[in-house]
């Protein structure tokens, strides 16, 4: 091997050196080389799994978030419904109490009215009887006696209260 410019001592030298660089490479470079190569696969698929959680809750969570927004319109919805029905009925009801009152007045007022209509018509007519008997007495004082005035007074006043009460009704 010599004529071929091999050394077979050179040669030796340079495979021990082979074998002790590949031994010092593969036990201590390499070795935890590939660990820490197979730790950052790992963690970076730890890290997608969490990104992949997260997203997954924050999905959820925007999911639930529509949710409860769509239940809190449906509750605001019947809130406002029933709230519209009890102004409704609370209108309705006053109304009511309002009517109610106004006829109280009403008939009051009425029967305020007959009363005063009833003693005008009283007082008008014992004006009218006063009237007419101070007239007749007048007119009558110096022609008649006594007697015969009473019964023109008594006629009149009987016949007056018959023309007040025709007229009345």
């Amino acid at each position: 091997m010599e004529n071929l410019g091999i050394d077979g001592k050179l040669l030796l030298a340079q495979l021990i050196n082979f074998i002790l660089f590949f031994y010092i490479l593969k036990k201590y470079i390499a070795g935890p080389f590939l660990k820490f190569l197979n730790q950052e696969r790992q963690n970076e698929r730890e890290k997608e799994d969490l990104l992949g959680k997260i997203k997954k809750g924050e999905e959820e969570i925007l999911a639930r978030e529509i949710k409860l927004k769509e239940e809190m319109k449906k509750q605001v919805s019947l809130a406002l419904e029933k709230a519209k029905k009890d102004g409704f009925r609370l209108r309705e009801e006053i109304v009511e109490e309002a009517k109610k009152q106004a006829m109280t007045i009403k008939d009051k007022a009425h029967k305020e009215i007959k009363e005063e209509r009833d003693k005008l018509y009283r007082d008008v007519k014992n004006k009218v009887a006063d009237l007419s008997f101070i007239i007749t007495e007048k007119a009558l004082q110096d022609y008649l006696d006594e007697e015969a005035k009473k019964k023109i007074t008594g006629h009149i006043l009987k016949n007056l209260g018959n023309a007040i009460n025709k007229h009345e009704n």
